[in-house]
């Protein structure tokens, strides 16, 4: 017997006269990348967002658990797919070059159409559920969720997100593309109806009528015109307790999956679930405030892990480690000096309007700076989820947990992407012009108020030496010519040029070669080999003054010949060996020639790739071996040598100062590459380079 209850997918016939619907919605593309940490972190997010009044004393619980239904006792909503995903192939086949989505879909129906096929159910407790309205002129909850498209009916002002796609979670999870909804109201209302998002597609019944279909139907019992109620939804859907539950239909049962599902709660949500108001069990595992230390470390171990964020990557927020913030900067709070609390009401009243109150949790360690990680920064908002993850520019010796939960909170909250993980000013582009400008001064004051907490923490030396000044506003060009920086802020390293520093250039030759040999010096002047200015097509970095320049390493392709050196610098990659090693001395080492490079055949460049600060890309008329850079900055009180923490592998740091890189080759008509990271992030100097080869 079926146990559809009457309930069916109800699609609609295609109109000719309005928009179709090829290959999958395009709402699908920004979560299918981590489409399973999107899954997590929007259902519970959620969750969260509808907490029952009635039991504020307690936490939101989500429960993850997979399941199966027996596909013969399902016709309508599983057996009668089959046709519908051949069909949508079929559509698909016939754009050429283009992507058909439909024909795996329909493979993995077919294959389990005599057994089962798998569902995860989302269900959460201690929420108020989904309310609906019987009428098309009045939102609801459960429309804007179920069945409206781009839609967000929040009943709080500051909850989770405002673009209304990230139901769409559901969809890209589901081999069939197909999500059940149930809730009951906490006045004992029930809504259930399913949901399926396919393409235009055409089946053709026995008599061999043809009938083009819309790409999305309702499973319901009511023509698709309302969700059902009470006992006309289907046993295995109805929902007993206040709440709701998401059924995502055609996801299997994956262990890798349940690993992800449970590292992302704890990567996330930590925070939410230490102070006891999220509660989550995966898979029959249950994470709570009471054994979060534990699961921490079965999930994040410290033998892998460490209790540091080493993670290096363009996409932290994706990866940190959630150890040091959850362990030292939450669970020790105030237990020290090097434990604190900034609370931007006690410490800044009133200079951080459009922000409102925010807290900063900070751990400073000489540890995170001895071991060069980098000062990182996990950024939330009232909701405790983890948005956005900062790598500081510097490296003062520290990690903080910034949350805002004051005014700004409703701001940075129209700022958040579709996925959840950035404040992004290009979502303001369709609000008001006074709730944009609202908007972007409470992102301004977010940094305003980090950079205030690091002033108070770490107060700026007044040692005169690192009091460097230059030219802030232009930046000297490969072609020595000047462009200004319209960046708000500069990025480290610039390539600035003092006053002092521009006067001695005055006159200066292109490229001098001075050759130190056995029994003498002869200063030796290049006047016919100018090498031509040409770096590589993709280098687009600021070019560096007379005297300047920084970057990464590896030797690039010959042009002269057209095949490829053996390399001695490595374009990318690790840590050069620590800092204070000397690298051997050799009877080349002690009659190396003097290069001196001019914005001709060097570059600066500024490197974003959490590895490395910049690299320089050097090129030379003739090969040298065994060569050795010297930096310094030039300051207005002498040159001071610029302390190295990281350098390009297969090169050593070296030198009294730790401002020597050695141990690589410089190759004639090749791009070579030097990257290295100060132990200091300077944002206004003069780099003065050496550079000597044998």
């Amino acid at each position: 017997m079926s146990k559809d209850l009457g309930c069916k997918w109800n699609f609609v016939d295609r109109r000719r006269n309005s928009m179709g619907q090829s290959r999958e919605d395009s709402s699908f593309a920004p979560f299918i990348g981590h489409k399973i940490r999107c899954l997590v972190r929007e259902y519970i997010q959620n969750s969260m967002d509808a907490h029952s009044k009635l039991h504020l004393d307690g936490p939101v619980v989500v429960k993850f658990e997979f399941g199966e239904l027996r596909c013969s006792d399902y016709p309508a909503l599983i057996i009668s797919l089959l046709a519908r995903l051949r069909a949508c192939s079929e559509h698909n086949k016939k754009y050429k070059n283009g992507k058909d989505p439909y024909e795996s879909k329909y493979e993995y129906l077919e294959s389990h159409l005599e057994s089962t096929i798998g569902y995860l159910r989302v269900g959460d407790y201690n929420t108020r559920g989904m309310s609906y309205v019987d009428d098309d002129d009045l939102p609801s909850a459960f429309k804007a969720c179920v069945r409206e498209s781009s839609a967000s009916y929040k009943e709080e002002d500051d909850a989770g997100g405002s673009h209304g796609l990230g139901k769409t979670v559901g969809f890209v999870n589901s081999e069939l593309n197909a999500v059940y909804y149930s809730t009951k109201t906490e006045d004992d209302q029930t809504y259930g109806e399913g949901v399926i998002k396919l393409s235009d597609h055409k089946l053709i019944d026995a008599s061999g009528a043809a009938t083009h279909y819309e790409a999305i139907a309702f499973y319901d019992s009511e023509g698709g015109n309302r969700p059902n109620t009470g006992d006309r939804i289907p046993e295995v859907f109805r929902r007993t307790d206040p709440g709701t539950d998401v059924f995502v239909i055609g996801i299997e049962r994956s262990e890798e999956d349940i690993l992800k599902m449970k590292e992302e709660a704890l990567r996330s949500f930590f925070k939410a679930i230490y102070e006891d108001r999220l509660a989550v069990e995966i898979d029959g595992e249950y994470f709570c405030a009471g054994n979060l230390v534990e699961k921490l470390d079965v999930y994040f171990p410290s033998e892998k892990f460490t209790d540091l964020d080493y993670v290096r990557t363009n996409t932290p927020e994706i990866e940190f480690n959630p150890r040091p913030y959850l362990l030292e900067a939450l669970m020790n709070q105030k237990c020290d000096e090097d434990h604190l609390v900034i609370d931007s009401d006690e410490v800044f009243p009133e200079r951080f309007k459009c922000l409102g109150h925010a807290v900063l949790y900070m751990w400073k360690s000489q540890r995170i700076k001895s071991e060069g990680s980098r000062d990182s920064v996990v950024y939330m908002r009232n909701n405790s989820m983890a948005i956005e993850v900062q790598r500081g520019r510097n490296n003062k010796g520290y990690y903080g947990i910034f949350v805002c939960d004051g005014v700004g909170s409703r701001y940075l909250r129209i700022m958040e992407n579709v996925t959840h993980d950035k404040w992004d000013e290009d979502e303001l582009r369709n609000v008001r012009r006074e709730t944009k400008t609202l908007a972007i001064k409470t992102r301004r004051e977010v940094k305003e108020f980090i950079a205030a907490c690091e002033e108070l923490v770490f107060p700026q030396e007044q040692d005169i030496e690192k009091e460097i000044l230059s030219l802030k506003k232009h930046r000297l060009g490969t072609s020595s010519s000047k462009a200004e920086d319209k960046s708000e802020e500069l990025l480290w390293p610039t390539t600035n040029i003092i006053k002092e520093e521009q006067a001695k250039r005055k006159g200066s030759s292109s490229v001098t070669i001075l050759e130190t040999k056995k029994g003498g010096k002869k200063k030796k002047k290049d006047t016919g080999s100018v090498i031509p200015p040409e770096v590589t097509g993709s280098e687009t970095g600021a070019g560096a003054g007379s005297d300047g320049g920084s970057g990464g390493g590896g030797t690039g392709k010959s042009e002269r010949e057209g095949n490829p050196e053996k390399p001695t610098l490595p374009t990318v990659g690790g840590e050069g060996f620590t800092p204070g090693e000397s690298t051997e001395d050799n009877d080349k080492g002690k009659h190396m020639t003097e290069i001196k490079l001019d914005g001709r055949n060097r570059r600066l460049i500024p490197l974003h790739d959490g590895e490395f600060a910049c690299k320089l890309v050097i090129r030379v008329p003739q090969d040298y071996e065994s060569c050795r850079l010297i930096l310094s900055v030039q300051g207005v009180a002498g040159q001071v040598p610029l302390e190295l923490r990281r350098v390009s592998a297969g090169c050593k740091i070296s030198g009294q100062d730790n401002n020597e890189i050695v141990g690589f080759d410089l190759h004639k008509d090749v791009v070579n590459e030097v990257r290295f990271t100060p132990v200091e992030s300077l944002k206004n100097y003069t780099l003065i380079i050496k550079a000597y080869g044998n």
